[in-house]
């Protein structure tokens, strides 16, 4: 009810959301299964009844902080997320959650690398690559995704669509994300 609401309050004002939803981050096998079976029940209803026309599935899945059980868990996740928004919606346009590209750490790149190995491979490809380009101004725009698009062209991926969701100063971890 409090959504329906706030989507006719931006259809009202002509503005248009980005639906933000979180692939199940369990680390348990069943628990993952039953989360993921609960969201993509949610995410189905919501894109059949509200049609926002833009989504984004997590956040940073390459950082474990954010997503702790791993990059193919995550593309599973998001791959049957996606599916389910699509035959709900099939208009509606679906971003991955934006990979963070943290270049310092290494745990990022190898996320990253992972997740174009695994569009590569036939996962469910996003309408549109949404990334992060954390750092000083236009220049970390640029180095983001000169570095992005160098990791998906070694899996032979070309053509991509990229998005940045998120600019600014990257945070030290999940307590100054919070603040």
């Amino acid at each position: 009810e409090e959504a329906r609401e706030i989507m006719d309050n931006y259809r009202r004002e002509k503005l248009r959301m980005l639906a933000v939803l979180d692939v199940p981050k369990d680390t348990d096998e069943a628990a993952f299964r039953k989360n993921l079976a609960q969201t993509k029940s949610f995410a189905a209803h919501f894109a059949a009844t509200e049609e926002p026309p833009f989504w984004e599935l997590g956040n940073e899945p390459d950082l474990s902080f954010f997503f702790p059980a791993g990059m193919p868990r995550y593309l599973e996740g998001f791959s049957t997320l996606a599916d389910a928004i699509h035959i709900a919606d099939p208009n509606t346009c679906v971003l991955n959650g934006g990979l963070a590209n943290a270049s310092h750490r290494k745990e990022s790149a190898i996320r990253i690398r992972e997740f174009f190995e695994g569009l590569a491979r036939g996962s469910r490809r996003p309408d549109r690559i949404a990334y992060h380009a954390h750092g000083p101004l236009f220049q970390a725009e640029q180095n983001a995704l000169a570095r992005l698009n160098q990791a998906a062209s070694e899996e032979g991926l070309s053509k991509l669509l990229w998005v940045d969701t998120e600019t600014g100063v990257a945070a030290a971890g999940p307590d100054q994300e919070n603040l």
